[in-house]
């Protein structure tokens, strides 16, 4: 399920390129100084060597990054879970690498670390993704995540994010 749920995001992300990609700029994307993340829902798997269920988590997510070199932006980011579990909430500092000055339209790389759930557990985390301009400064930012809270037997997790947006000032 896993290498299907892969395979799906990357096709979708390398073709949805030539479509979105080309056809609409925007100044303020071109030269961003911000940039105001938000989003839902995440499809999760965990990761095992003797097979991954694959659940879906409803969690409200927020976050800003500061653009403070061409490629490069720093910033934070929380999520609070609806889940009934007592570690439903996340609170990250995360730096993102842009393969493209122009923030609108990147593929990108990000890693972050930062803290979760009832007991303080330190987290650690690593993304790729694609963002697709919608409008003028407003995006579609799907990725793929790989997630670990370090916790006695605490699975990695393999976080597909699809409803995921940001707006770009």
């Amino acid at each position: 399920m896993r290498k299907v749920l892969l395979g799906v995001f990357l096709l979708a992300t390398f073709t949805m390129t030539n479509a979105f990609g080309a056809a609409a700029t925007t100044a303020a994307a071109d030269t961003a100084g911000g940039e105001l993340l938000f989003g839902s829902p995440n499809t999760n798997g965990v990761l095992t060597l003797s097979g991954s269920p694959v659940t879906v988590t409803w969690a409200m997510s927020a976050g800003y990054q500061r653009t403070i070199m061409p490629a490069l932006q720093v910033g934070i980011r929380g999520n609070f879970g609806i889940q009934s579990t007592p570690q439903a909430w996340k609170a990250l500092v995360w730096g993102v690498w842009n393969f493209d000055e122009k923030l609108a339209d990147a593929i990108f790389l990000g890693v972050g670390a930062g803290l979760s759930g009832g007991t303080i557990a330190f987290d650690l985390g690593a993304e790729i993704g694609k963002r697709f301009e919608l409008m003028p400064n407003l995006t579609w930012r799907p990725t793929v995540e790989l997630q670990h809270t370090f916790t006695t037997g605490a699975p990695w997790t393999f976080t597909v994010n699809l409803i995921n947006f940001s707006y770009i000032w």
